[in-house]
């Protein structure tokens, strides 16, 4: 018989992790929003590394794998992985909130949200990105809907896309690092909400060594690449140096990538029996 865990060992509950990625994302999403958006600081920074970027409309691989056909693809084997471990609610639940974000990301682009201009120049509000939003949101919900064994391999080998693609948003002029930004949070804020309302019973298990590894990794490398993109960022804008503007919202949206795969991983759906 194992002994009984003491009160500093004990777990938080599914509810409770999910409530706190939750109020992360927000708080990233409504703070990068004011910074990036509303600011005139922000924007200053985010035009210059527009001017640096290359405006095409014909891109590379993954960001040229975006499609309907794909998404549609993606979001069927994640609902058929959420059935088989989680019933017809489980898959509902995710569909519904892969749904959920990339429909809001539309509509507060669109109608909710406004960019003031203070620079006249780049016009129109891209804030929060779709493409940054649908990618991250399904990558994320295939980590979510996975037992822990398999989540830090699928962390692992998903990096490197959404990193690429975060990165091929800004080169090829298509976004802004807010907008990245603001689809990565609005996205993991959905899924961390869909647990609040649905969560899983009992205490979180810590999960698999290579999953508490994967994590931690993910999340100190991420916040080692915010540290050099501000270094970075701010010594370009001091030059007048677009490109370095430009490196450092990529080395800052992978940063994002990696914090945000690091925080899905920590949220948990109902399964049927054990698995």
């Amino acid at each position: 018989m194992s002994p009984n865990p003491s009160p500093s060992r004990a777990r938080l509950g599914a509810r409770g992790r999910a409530i706190i990625v939750f109020v992360i994302a927000l708080a990233v999403f409504v703070a990068t929003y004011l910074l990036g958006v509303q600011n005139d600081v922000g924007q200053r920074a985010e035009n210059a590394l527009l001017r640096a970027s290359t405006l095409s409309s014909n891109v590379p691989p993954p960001l040229d794998w975006v499609s309907l056909q794909s998404i549609a693809i993606l979001a069927v084997l994640i609902a058929l992985i959420a059935l088989w471990r989680s019933g017809v609610g489980g898959a509902i639940h995710t569909v519904l909130a892969i749904g959920i974000a990339v429909l809001s990301a539309k509509a507060l682009k669109n109608v909710f949200l406004e960019r003031p201009e203070f620079h006249l120049e780049n016009p129109g509000n891209s804030f929060p990105s779709g493409h940054a939003a649908v990618v991250s949101v399904l990558v994320m919900a295939l980590i979510l809907v996975l037992p822990s064994t398999g989540r830090w391999i699928v962390m692992l080998l998903s990096a490197p896309l959404l990193v690429t693609i975060s990165a091929q948003l800004l080169m090829f002029g298509w976004h802004r690092p807010s907008d990245v930004f603001g689809g990565f949070a609005l996205s993991l804020g959905t899924l961390a909400f869909g647990t609040i309302i649905r969560p899983a019973r009992g205490p979180v298990e810590s999960g698999t060594r290579g999953l508490r590894l994967v994590r931690t990794l993910f999340m100190v490398l991420g916040t080692l690449g915010f540290a050099v993109a501000f270094a970075v960022g701010v010594a370009g804008l001091g030059a007048g140096l677009n490109t370095r503007v430009m490196l450092a919202g990529e080395i800052a949206g992978g940063g994002a990538a990696l914090w945000v795969l690091a925080l899905v991983s920590l949220l948990r759906i109902p399964v049927r029996g054990r698995r």
